[in-house]
């Protein structure tokens, strides 16, 4: 027997820089500098955007990456399968609403 799966909000998700964030990562192919993030989702502070970012982390969404370039370290954040699934998932839930 199949089963059947519900799509559902993901309570991580509805904060707006977080589901910003999720987004840009899924349009940019997984995986994007923490500049490009902070332009794509309306400029906010780097503190704000680092604490959704740990937030994201910490719920297993995001991966952080450093890259050294010389002598410039540049912090990337990379979409998880998993939360590729979960904006998927709240994504559809979105759908539904319509």
């Amino acid at each position: 027997m199949r089963q059947l799966t519900i799509p559902h909000f993901d309570k991580t998700l509805l904060q707006p820089i977080r589901l910003a964030t999720v987004a840009h990562l899924v349009r940019c192919g997984g995986e994007a500098s923490l500049a490009e993030i902070r332009a794509a989702v309306g400029g906010p502070s780097h503190s704000l955007l680092w604490a959704h970012n740990q937030v994201l982390e910490n719920a297993g969404f995001v991966e952080t990456q450093k890259n050294i370039f010389g002598h410039q370290v540049q912090t990337s954040l990379v979409l998880t399968d998993l939360g590729r699934r979960a904006f998927a998932s709240h994504q559809a839930a979105l759908d539904l609403r319509q």
